[in-house]
């Protein structure tokens, strides 16, 4: 920490946030997608002291008619991601981004109830999704897919898409009979 020279993130609406740093320089970015504007501001902070910042971000894309949705989605989860279920959803809710497809290799992960707990139902929609990885193949990303709730976890051992042995048509096929 940092990384990549990011010392803290927050996402989040609310009008006022404290976050707690270390006493020195930084570089705060607001955002809000890719629909407004960004506020980056340099400030300084001081021991014992706090420092207020207030930002401003105006609407410059109008997106009236379209959805903002991403269809390749890894979380912790997924081997090669290491990011919680709600910081990734926070994140994504952070940035505007109104859809998300789950595609986890070879699990199914449902980001649905990450949303409602936190309420963010009104800003964010979400299907599941899966990435069959065969490793010697390529990877084949599968949306929408029924999901079970009741389950705990949805491993490749209880899917009928498990690749191994399998051909491109075959896990395809276990693929589309898998979905909704």
């Amino acid at each position: 920490w940092p990384i990549d020279g990011v010392v803290s993130a927050h996402y989040g609406g609310e009008a006022t946030t404290e976050i707690a740093l270390a006493p020195g320089v930084y570089e705060a970015v607001f955002s809000r997608g890719i629909e407004y504007s960004i506020d980056r501001q340099y400030i300084v902070v001081e021991p014992s002291r706090t420092t207020r910042a207030v930002a401003h971000l105006d609407r410059v894309v109008d997106t009236s008619g379209y959805v903002s949705a991403d269809f390749h989605i890894h979380s912790a989860n997924s081997p090669d991601s290491g990011v919680p279920l709600d910081a990734r959803v926070h994140s994504y809710v952070g940035e505007g981004v109104e859809f998300l497809s789950s595609s986890d290799h070879d699990v199914l992960t449902h980001y649905g109830p990450t949303i409602r707990e936190h309420g963010w139902d009104t800003w964010i929609a979400t299907q599941v999704g899966v990435e069959s990885s065969p490793l010697m193949l390529s990877h084949f990303l599968g949306f929408p897919m029924a999901y079970d709730e009741t389950q705990p976890q949805n491993m490749p051992e209880d899917l009928a898409f498990d690749w191994q042995a399998r051909t491109p048509g075959e896990i395809m096929a276990d693929i589309r009979a898998a979905g909704t």
